[in-house]
C-alpha cells in the first residue's frame, strides 16, 4: 500500500504537460456512381436553415474566442487525397482546414457551401400559397464536433440539397441564389459518431455523400 501512495504522490508532483491542439482536415465527395434515383430513395423535402449550436467557420470572431482558427489552403492537409480523389468515382466537391484548441469543453464547427438555393415554398393542397416566405439555402451544410470521449471521437452530421431532375453528381456553380422550388430540392443526410486514431484519415460513406476526415496533434 506505501509504494501506490508514493507512486501517486510522484505523479502528483510531476509537472502538468500542456495537452497540444488538435487540427482537423476535411473534403466531402460525391459519389459519381450513384444511382439516378438517390435522391428520390433517400432524399427527405427540403426544410428552411435550422439553428446549430455550432460556431460557423465564417465567423473569425466567435471562432478565436472559441479557441479555434480557420487554416489557410496553402497549408491543407490532405492535398495528395485531393488529386487523387479527382481521378476516382469520388468527387471531391469541398476541402476544409482549421485549427482547436485544447479546452475544457469542445466547441462543434459549422461549414457551408457558397452556393444557396432560393427556394419557394410549395402552395397548399388548393394550390393556393401558403403565406410562407421563400427562403434561403445553402446546398451543403454540415457541423463538426471533435472531442475526447473514451478516446478521440468524431460527431459529424452532413446536409446536401440537390435537385431530383438533375445527375446526383452534378455539383453546378452560380454566383447568385439559384431559384427553385421546395419539390425540385431533396436533402440527403450523413450522420455518423465514431472513435477516430489521431492522425488517421477516416472515410464516412453514403449512397452519394462521402466525407474523408483526419484529426491530428497541431504543429
Amino acid at each position: 500500500m506505501r509504494i501506490w501512495r508514493r507512486l501517486l504522490l510522484f505523479a502528483l508532483l510531476l509537472p502538468a504537460t500542456a495537452a497540444a491542439d488538435y487540427r482537423v482536415d476535411l473534403i466531402v465527395t460525391l459519389d459519381r456512381n450513384a444511382p439516378p434515383d438517390v435522391a428520390m430513395t433517400h432524399g427527405r423535402p427540403a426544410q428552411p436553415p435550422q439553428v446549430k449550436a455550432a460556431v460557423d467557420l465564417s465567423d473569425r470572431a466567435s471562432l478565436q474566442r472559441a479557441g479555434m482558427s480557420l487554416l489557410p489552403d496553402a497549408q491543407f492537409g490532405l492535398d495528395t487525397e485531393w488529386r487523387k480523389l479527382r481521378n476516382s468515382r469520388f468527387k471531391p466537391i469541398l476541402r476544409l482546414a482549421w485549427r482547436i484548441a485544447q479546452r475544457p469543453t469542445a466547441t462543434a464547427v459549422r461549414f457551408k457551401d457558397d452556393f444557396h438555393y432560393l427556394v419557394q415554398p410549395p402552395a397548399d393542397p388548393t394550390g393556393l400559397p401558403t403565406g410562407q416566405q421563400p427562403f434561403e439555402l445553402p446546398r451543403l451544410d454540415g457541423t463538426l464536433l471533435v472531442q475526447q470521449s473514451g478516446g478521440l471521437r468524431v460527431t459529424l452530421d452532413l446536409d446536401y440539397h440537390l435537385s431530383v431532375n438533375a445527375p446526383p453528381a452534378e455539383h453546378p456553380r452560380a454566383s447568385a441564389p439559384l431559384p427553385v422550388s421546395a419539390g425540385e430540392l431533396a436533402r440527403l443526410s450523413l450522420h455518423a459518431e465514431k472513435r477516430v486514431n489521431l492522425g488517421q484519415a477516416q472515410f464516412f460513406d453514403h449512397p452519394l455523400l462521402g466525407v474523408l476526415l483526419k484529426v491530428s496533434t497541431a504543429n
